[in-house]
């Protein structure tokens, strides 16, 4: 993102700042903050664009628009008083191949495939792990032996995860062959680490989702209906989920809360999950230091989380319901 600070007037600020928000650096994306001398919103304060109104902050001080490329003059009137004028510069858009940002760029891509692949590999593997043997009779023959339950559940969960991270890891290692193929450079190996990780993390939680409906389900045709319907809410159903509780909670679209809160709803989906680790690991420089605005460690300990809470799900009821 551009930055422009403005010089602190008598009774409020201004930071002036544009975004690239999709990709195309134009940096086209315009947001202003207006805050009184007391660190509450300046609520009503008119933006001016080359001295033309264009609009006015919000009830937490935001101002956002898009613009067109070209040169701006920024102004911010607030109760009578006036801040010095901020210049902005939008460029004109391009069209910006990954590689073209260079090997952290196309391996940001590449996390953006799996976050869409992985779930649907891991649901495909592990949707019936054990509601086929329940219909096939061979879950009883496997209960017989002298191993514990939870044992089982565990071999289970680690049988299904294991059949997709190790191919996916050898994707991995192929990708990152091609990166360093086609761009002479490798990747930011702390941006490395936390794709392979996170992209193992996430494929470990659908498969963890998926043995738990499976131990449920009493056939496999409802199995398949378990695992459209996790990956249709996880994917596709979540964004109304945000809609709603920013409705509930009253938060504007566009403002720093609104970003805050979809960053927080993200922590109860595991692809969301996924998204704010890659964000919070991708260098700096890839997104011009726009992030998901919480704490690093958010999204690897929300992993943690999700999976320790649904292998131990995993495991009771296996142990209950199995029969």
């Amino acid at each position: 993102s551009v930055f422009v600070a403005a010089p602190p007037s008598q009774n409020f600020t201004a930071t002036v700042q544009t975004f690239d928000l999709i990709g195309d650096l134009s940096f086209r994306d315009l947001a202003v903050h207006a805050l009184r001398a007391d660190g509450r919103p300046s609520v009503g304060a008119e933006v001016l664009l080359d001295e033309m109104p264009a609009g006015r902050t919000n009830g937490y001080g935001f101002y956002t628009q898009r613009l067109d490329p070209g040169t701006y003059n920024v102004t911010v009137v607030y109760e009578g008083e006036t801040t010095p004028t901020q210049r902005v510069f939008v460029r004109e858009p391009q069209t910006v191949l990954p590689f073209q940002r260079g090997p952290d760029g196309v391996l940001y891509f590449l996390a953006l495939l799996m976050g869409f692949f992985g779930p649907i590999l891991a649901i495909a593997v592990s949707y019936d792990a054990l509601a086929k043997e329940r219909m096939q009779g061979s879950l009883e023959l496997l209960l017989v032996r002298p191993a514990s339950r939870t044992g089982l559940a565990l071999g289970k969960f680690l049988g299904s995860f294991l059949s997709i991270a190790l191919p996916m890891l050898a994707v991995i290692l192929g990708a990152v062959a091609g990166i360093v193929g086609l761009t002479g450079k490798w990747p930011t190996p702390g941006f490395l680490g936390a794709f392979a990780l996170a992209t193992l993390a996430l494929v470990a939680t659908y498969a963890l989702i998926m043995q738990i409906f499976s131990t449920v389900v009493k056939s496999p045709g409802t199995a398949i209906l378990s695992a459209v319907m996790v990956w249709l809410v996880f994917n596709v159903i979540w964004n109304v989920v945000f809609v709603v509780v920013s409705a509930a909670l009253n938060v504007q679209g566009g403002t720093q809360a609104a970003f805050l809160l979809s960053a927080i709803t993200s922590l109860f989906n595991p692809t969301g999950v996924y998204q704010i680790t890659i964000l919070a690991a991708a260098p700096t420089a890839l997104f011009g230091g726009s992030g998901a605005g919480l704490p690093d460690w958010s999204g690897p300990v929300a992993f943690v989380l999700w999976i320790v809470v649904l292998l131990v799900l995993a495991v009771v009821l296996f142990q209950k319901k199995v029969v």
